[in-house]
């Protein structure tokens, strides 16, 4: 397992971040460290710098992630469902479940398909779109499983989505997903 395993019981990846910015990578969806314009340890401050980049050119591409989620849900297509996401991607579904990578993504999905989730759709509405980088920007959706028959997802469905949607060559995957149940009252 490649990474080093948080305080939680996360694992985190190896390679540069220090733990203020994995932290607020977190917390907050958006501090990838220095080379994405975000403050180092060293600087002090709990809020990231401005970022020099900007990906609004690419905002319909990063809101397309969702909608090919959507269509590859509705088809109840494993394969086409994890192509939305990069080769090593974080995701993490609503109960707590962590998956790394297209392949565990993909091996999750196709049974779950084929059984329970077998005739279902999600829905997933942006709520905001914010670039960190160029190449990189944070998704937050609302949503959920409407099962056969359901025209509306009910309360216990619904949640909040988190994706870091990264670029690559023209197209935008997403890298990270999480998917939080939203408790009562909290809408």
């Amino acid at each position: 397992m490649n990474g080093v395993q948080g305080s939680i019981g996360m694992r985190r990846p190896s390679g540069g971040l220090s733990r203020v910015a994995f932290l607020r990578f977190l917390m907050m969806g958006a501090c990838l460290g220095p080379a994405a314009g975000c403050g180092t340890e060293s600087e002090g401050g709990d809020a990231p710098s401005q970022t020099t980049g900007s990906c609004e050119a690419d905002e319909a591409a990063i809101l397309a992630i969702p909608d090919r989620v959507i269509a590859a849900w509705a088809e109840n297509d494993a394969d086409a469902f994890a192509a939305v996401f990069t080769e090593d991607a974080d995701f993490v579904v609503g109960d707590g479940t962590y998956l790394h990578g297209r392949e565990e993504i993909t091996s999750y999905m196709r049974p779950a398909y084929d059984g329970f989730l077998k005739g279902s759709r999600v829905t997933a509405e942006p709520e905001n779109v914010r670039c960190v980088s160029e190449e990189v920007a944070v998704l937050h959706t609302l949503g959920g499983i409407l099962m056969p028959g359901e025209t509306e997802v009910p309360p216990e469905r619904r949640g909040i989505q988190v994706w870091v949607a990264t670029k690559h060559g023209e197209d935008w995957l997403a890298t990270a997903y999480q998917n939080t149940r939203i408790s009562s009252g909290q809408e």
